[in-house]
């Protein structure tokens, strides 16, 4: 069995620079959304040692905690507060094979004349039957276009989760008041 042969480049490029920058965006990106979602779910369960059991976690762990979490909050909250938080998840998820491409793929460089050597994509190899695999090249406009979706779906995870928390904070609040006008 031949082992993989691995070759240090050192390479001055610019562009190197735009891409390991963005490499590091997309792995941060996605972290925060992961422990974001985490931490709803701790929340809306009611449930802080979900954190502790669960830190280590990655998404398609804890999408289903959250999703639960979701579906389970009280049914008097409004339907599109519901929606829009599982539509959140839902589409976080979709996030998460393509994160998994970005962190272990390696990226090719391509000779210049120069001598030095140019990032030109990320090589991700996915397995076929019988052993087989394929690869594909990712270029650079499309990590950058993982990273504005992993940043845009955090933000619309924060903003559904806030409002699936604020109608649940307004559904204890006029419960509150009922059971207060009894007495």
């Amino acid at each position: 069995m031949n082992k993989p042969q691995f070759k240090l480049i050192v390479t001055t490029d610019p562009g190197t620079k735009r891409w390991m920058m963005e490499l590091g965006r997309a792995i941060v990106f996605f972290g925060v959304l992961e422990r974001l979602m985490l931490d709803w779910a701790a929340l809306l369960r009611s449930d802080p040692k979900l954190l502790a059991r669960h830190h280590k976690a990655d998404i398609k762990k804890i999408a289903p905690l959250l999703r639960k979490a979701v579906q389970d909050s009280d049914h008097a909250v409004p339907t599109a507060a519901r929606n829009r938080a599982l539509a959140a998840v839902k589409r976080a998820e979709r996030l998460a094979n393509p994160r998994n491409d970005i962190a272990h793929s390696r990226v090719e460089f391509m000779p210049a004349q120069d001598g030095t050597h140019a990032p030109i994509g990320l090589v991700i190899a996915k397995p076929l039957r019988a052993g087989r695999r394929v690869f594909a090249l990712r270029r650079f406009e499309w990590l950058v276009e993982f990273v504005q979706e992993a940043k845009a779906t955090t933000k619309e995870m924060q903003a559904a989760m806030e409002g699936l928390s604020d109608a649940l904070a307004e559904r204890e609040s006029a419960h509150l008041s009922a059971e207060a006008g009894r007495c």
